[in-house]
């Protein structure tokens, strides 16, 4: 089961790990968010993780993408996908786990849609509506914080020295609301970032 994140950054990666020779017939995708768009609409994730992973693979051996259902409300969509992630950890012999959630890392410390000081980042259970996301479309859907703590891997990505200011507050070792990335645990995160993110860091 693995959690995919969304927007442009990690695009070159999906493409290279559909070149990988997996049993993608065994895995189970799971996008981190999801804005509240119509189906095929270019700026939802959905859309930009078929088109640059799930369609270059085999026809005969894809994964089952589980995402929320796209051209609803923010809340009718998190409870559509709540039911559905539950049905689907009711149906598994170990229960519903995360084996490795792939992150971005936002400018403002977000990750997924949990933005700073937001109520979501004390949601509990599997998923969560977004209305007013400080970033358009305001209309949103994302996994809790709860549950994106709970996977045995956590990866980080950051790319650009826009994201040196938050690469930075990762590094300082204190937890706030205010910087939402820093909330998931130390343990099993990696974050991985090009020069230009890590720009402020230190010795």
């Amino acid at each position: 089961m693995v959690v995919l994140a969304g927007g442009n950054t990690p695009a070159s990666a999906y493409r290279l790990l559909a070149q990988l020779e997996i049993d993608w017939s065994n895995v189970i995708l799971i996008p981190g968010d999801e804005r509240c768009v119509p189906s095929g609409d270019p700026d939802a994730n959905q859309t930009m993780i078929r088109r640059e992973l799930i369609d270059r693979l085999d026809p005969a051996a894809v994964p089952r993408y589980l995402g929320p259902p796209l051209g609803l409300a923010p809340k009718e969509a998190a409870l559509a996908w709540q039911q559905e992630l539950s049905e689907l950890g009711e149906s598994l012999s170990d229960g519903l786990g995360i084996d490795i959630a792939l992150l971005g890392l936002g400018e403002d410390c977000h990750t997924a849609s949990l933005f700073p000081n937001s109520p979501q980042l004390k949601a509990t259970g599997l998923a969560a509506p977004v209305e007013n996301a400080p970033k358009p479309p305001p209309g949103r859907v994302t996994l809790t914080l709860e549950f994106l703590g709970s996977a045995r891997e956590r990866v980080l990505l950051a790319v650009g020295a826009g994201k040196s200011s938050a690469v930075t507050e990762l590094f300082s070792g204190s937890r706030s609301e205010q910087f939402p990335a820093s909330l998931l645990p130390d343990q099993s995160t990696t974050l991985l970032c090009d020069q230009s993110a890590a720009a402020q860091l230190t010795a």
